[in-house]
């Protein structure tokens, strides 16, 4: 995440949410990076913003159906994030395996605005663009 950058406030709300764990293993970061999440208060009656820190090499999992926002003011910062699931969420007797996305060296996924489904195509480290 660069110097600079901004996740505005949200809540992943995709179906997958409900069934995935995300789990967040800083691998790049400093005290300029400000990851506020939606917390539930249990003595008030609206829920609390709280300041996550973290440091280089901690795991910690993270509830993305809450609210929550990235403001990085710092350096670049990095992140390996995994979502895993205790359950199979597709059923290769059905064809559900086809709605899984296979990845090769140097490509890239986005999910930009207005699409329902990840648009995905090669990296060029060299221009740093995408070809889709």
């Amino acid at each position: 995440m660069p110097r600079g950058s901004d996740i505005r406030f949200h809540r992943d709300g995709n179906a997958w949410v409900q069934s995935a764990h995300r789990t967040h293993i800083p691998i790049i970061t400093h005290s300029d990076v400000f990851f506020l999440a939606e917390m539930k208060h249990q003595r008030a009656k609206d829920n609390a913003i709280l300041r996550i820190k973290s440091n280089a090499g901690e795991v910690y999992e993270f509830n993305n159906a809450k609210g929550h926002a990235v403001h990085n003011v710092g350096p670049s910062r990095v992140h390996l994030i995994i979502d895993w699931v205790e359950e199979d969420l597709y059923n290769e007797e059905e064809g559900d395996v086809e709605k899984l996305v296979t990845l090769r060296p140097s490509e890239v996924c986005t999910h930009p605005k207005g699409f329902n489904e990840l648009q995905c195509g090669g990296y060029d480290l060299k221009t740093k663009d995408s070809s889709q």
